[in-house]
C-alpha cells in the first residue's frame, strides 16, 4: 500500500498515518465528512485528512439512480450561492464535502451514498460487499474484534468486516515464519483443534474456529489476522554472545566423508579433564569389565571397513556405546562383551554448558530409570540408549541430551545465509528453510532475519556420491535455472518440491531428495541393539531390541508397518519383527 499520494483535492502530498489520532478525529474526513477511525491519508500542516477509501475514489462513476450521465467527483459543490453546500439526491441530507456531480442535471450524491454502489468482492465470501462509511461499532467477522470506522457489509447475509480486514492480502511473508502464509476463512484441520488446542505463532493465544487466519500448510503454523501486522521485537543475542565468525564452523562440508558429529564430540572431549590421559586399560564407570585400548596401527583389523559394514547392518557389534556411532580407532573395547567406546567418548567431560540450555548439563553416570534404559533426547527428539547429559534442576524435569546433540557448536556460518546462525532449542514456530518438517529438534537460527535450519539440515554436505550414479549429487537450495518443470526423486520416485533443499546431478539431470541420498541417519541409528532384551516364555528364543531402519517393514503380528515407532523387537532365528506392544503376544506368531 502506498504511504504517500498526491491527491487532486489538495496541493500538498498526503501521508498515510496509523489512525486513532486526535487531530484526525477532530477534523474528520474531507471526503465524506465522517469521523476518522483507523488509518488515513492526511496533511497535518493543513489539517486535511481522507479515509483510505475516500482517497481512492474514481474520478467518474455510473450510478443506477442517474443512468443517463456520468457523475464527476468534485472536492466541493459548484453552488457558490449556497456557500458550496449541496443536497444529496438519495438521502436528501446537506453536505459541504466531496460530491459526485452531474453539471447538466444539477444532480449530486454525497460520498456515503455513492460508495454503496462501489461493491467489492472477496475470495472467501460468496456475496459482494458494500462499503459503510458511518463509524458504527460492530464485531468484525474476520478478526473477531470489536471495530469502529469504515467497514464493508454484505446485503445478502450478516457478514460484516472492517476496512483493514477487507484489504488483507491473500498471501504474506511474515517475520515469524520462514515460509509464505496463506489467508483462509476457516480452520482446515479440525483434529488439530481438538487434540492440540492450536495457538497463534505470534501472540501464543488460542485460535478461534470462527475467524480467519493465516496458515502455512506445510508446517501447520498459524497466525491471527491482527497479529500478522505486528512488528518483530528485535533481540541482541548475537551481540551478547560476542560471536567470532572466524572461529565458527563454515558449512556445508565438501562431501560426506567428513563426519561433523565425530569432530564435535572430539572437541568437547578435548575440553574436558581427561584429554592428556591415554590408558592402555581402563576401568570406566559405564561398564563392569576392564576396557582395552586399540589403535589404528596395531589393531586395524578390529575396525576394518568391510567387517564394520556387515556388523552395522544387523548386529551393531562395533557401535560406540556412548555416541551410538560406528566405531573407529582409537577406541576401547571389552573382550567379554559387545561394548565399545571411542577414545574421545571415554574422555567426555563430566559437565558441559550447552548454549541450548540455561543450566549446566552433567554426564549421567547411571542408566536412566526408564524402560530398556532408553531416554528421549531433547536435541533431536529421538529415543537413545547411549550416554546422556542431564539437567537435574526440578523445573527442567530431568532434561536428557545425547552425546551427539550435546556436542553441537554454539554457532555456525552457512553459505546460504549472510549472518551467523546460533544454536537454539528448536524452530518449530518459525520453520526450517531447508525442509517442511515441524520437528522439536535443535536448530541454528538468525534472529536478525528469522532464518532457521534444523541442525541435521544445516549439516548436510555439499556433495554426496551414490552407488547408482557415477557423478556426485550436489546440494541445491532453489529450483535449477532452465531446469525441469517437475522434479522426481530417482530412488523413492516421489515428487520433489524444489522450494526445499534437494540433491541434483547436473551431468545426468537427475534429482534426489535429501532423505534418500544422504543415508547417515538410516545407516547409523540412535539406538544400539540390545540382545536378549526380552526373554518371554511364550517364545522359545530371546528377543533383541532394535531400531527399525527399514520403515516399510511390517510387524509380524498386527501386520502394520513400523513407520510410527522408534524401536522394535526381533528374533534373529525366526526372522520376525514386532511392535513393542505386540512383543507380549508371541504365542500367536507363527515361526517362519
Amino acid at each position: 500500500m502506498e504511504t504517500e499520494i498526491k491527491h487532486f483535492s489538495h496541493e500538498h502530498p498526503l501521508i498515510l498515518s496509523g489512525g486513532n489520532n486526535d487531530d484526525d478525529e477532530k477534523f474528520g474526513c474531507k471526503g465524506c465528512g465522517q469521523k476518522i477511525l483507523g488509518s488515513a491519508y492526511g496533511c497535518r500542516d493543513c489539517s486535511f485528512f481522507l479515509h483510505k477509501i475516500c482517497a481512492k475514489l474514481p474520478m467518474e462513476m455510473e450510478h443506477r439512480l442517474h443512468p443517463q450521465h456520468l457523475l464527476t467527483l468534485l472536492p466541493q459543490s459548484p453552488y457558490h450561492y449556497r456557500h458550496y453546500e449541496f443536497i444529496c439526491g438519495i438521502c436528501r441530507e446537506s453536505s459541504k464535502a466531496f460530491t459526485y456531480h452531474c453539471s447538466l442535471c444539477k444532480f449530486d450524491l454525497d460520498i456515503s451514498c455513492a460508495v454503496r454502489a462501489q461493491s467489492i468482492e472477496l475470495e472467501h465470501h460468496k456475496h459482494p460487499l458494500s462499503p459503510v462509511l458511518s463509524p458504527m461499532v460492530f464485531k468484525c467477522h474476520v478478526c473477531g474484534i470489536k471495530r469502529e470506522g469504515v467497514s464493508y457489509m454484505c446485503n445478502t447475509c450478516s457478514f460484516w468486516i472492517h476496512e483493514e480486514c477487507a484489504s488483507l492480502p491473500a498471501t504474506i511473508k511474515h517475520w515469524s515464519h520462514v515460509h509464505p502464509l496463506t489467508l483462509v476463512d476457516s480452520f482446515p484441520f479440525f483434529e488439530d483443534f481438538r487434540l492440540f488446542q492450536v495457538k497463534c505463532g505470534v501472540c501464543k493465544e488460542k485460535l478461534r474456529r470462527t475467524t480467519w487466519i493465516y496458515i502455512c500448510k506445510g508446517c501447520t503454523y498459524y497466525v491471527h489476522t491482527n497479529c500478522s501486522t505486528k512488528k518483530k521485537k528485535r533481540t541482541t543475542v548475537i551481540k551478547d554472545r560476542d560471536l567470532d565468525e572466524a572461529k565458527s564452523i563454515h558449512l556445508p562440508m565438501p562431501n560426506e566423508s567428513i563426519s561433523l558429529i565425530d569432530k564435535f564430540v572430539k572437541k568437547i572431549s578435548l575440553e574436558g579433564d581427561n584429554k592428556e590421559k591415554r590408558e592402555e586399560k581402563l576401568n570406566h564407570f559405564s561398564h563392569v569389565h576392564p576396557l582395552v585400548l586399540y589403535n589404528a596401527q596395531s589393531d586395524n583389523h578390529l575396525c576394518s571397513g568391510s567387517e564394520l559394514s556387515t556388523s552395522n547392518k544387523q548386529t551393531n557389534d562395533k557401535i560406540c556405546n556412548a555416541c551410538v556411532r560406528p566405531i573407529s580407532s582409537p577406541f576401547y573395547s571389552c573382550s567379554l562383551c559387545n561394548f565399545f567406546l571411542h577414545k574421545w567418548c571415554a574422555d567426555l567431560p563430566n559437565s558441559i554448558q550447552s548454549p541450548s540450555h540455561p543450566h549446566p548439563l552433567f554426564l549421567l553416570k547411571e542408566r536412566p530409570d526408564t524402560s530398556w534404559d532408553l531416554f528421549n533426547c531433547e536435541g533431536c527428539g529421538k529415543l537413545c540408549n547411549g550416554f546422556a547429559y542431564c539437567c537435574f534442576k526440578i523445573n527442567c524435569g530431568n532434561t536428557y541430551v545425547d552425546v551427539k546433540c550435546a556436542s553441537l557448536p554454539s554457532s555456525i556460518v552457512h553459505e546460504v545465509h549472510e549472518h551467523p546462525l546460533l544454536l537454539r532449542n528448536h524452530c518449530i514456530s518459525e520453520g526450517c528453510a531447508a525442509c517442511p518438517q515441524r520437528l522439536l529438534m535443535f536448530s541454528f537460527g538468525c534472529d536478525i532475519c528469522n532464518f532457521n535450519l534444523h541442525y541435521q539440515c544445516a549439516l548436510l554436505p555439499r556433495t554426496v556420491t551414490h552407488r547408482y550414479d557415477k557423478h556426485p549429487f550436489i546440494l541445491t537450495y532453489t529450483p535449477i535455472e532452465d531446469g525441469p518443470d517437475e522434479y522426481v526423486c530417482e530412488f523413492c520416485e516421489e515428487d520433489i518440491d524444489p522450494q526445499w533443499w534437494f540433491y541434483h546431478c547436473v551431468d545426468c539431470d537427475q534429482s534426489a531428495c535429501a532423505k534418500c541420498i544422504y543415508k547417515g541417519e538410516k545407516e547409523y541409528p540412535n539406538i544400539k541393539e540390545i540382545t536378549n532384551a526380552i526373554n518371554d516364555s511364550d517364545h522359545p528364543h530371546p528377543l533383541s531390541m532394535v531400531e527399525p531402519i527399514n520403515k516399510s517393514t511390517l510387524c509380524d503380528l498386527c501386520c502394520k508397518d513400523l513407520s510410527n515407532v522408534q524401536i522394535a523387537f526381533k528374533c534373529v532365528q525366526c526372522n520376525i519383527m514386532l511392535h513393542p506392544k505386540c512383543s507380549g503376544s508371541l504365542m500367536w506368531v507363527r515361526l517362519k
